[in-house]
């Protein structure tokens, strides 16, 4: 598996969820 992959998934998925939080 390609780990640079997993994390900036998850980053986006991190960062898509402080978004709906912050609206």
């Amino acid at each position: 598996m390609n780990t640079e992959l997993k994390v900036s998934f998850y980053l986006k998925r991190e960062q898509s969820k402080e978004r709906i939080t912050a609206n």
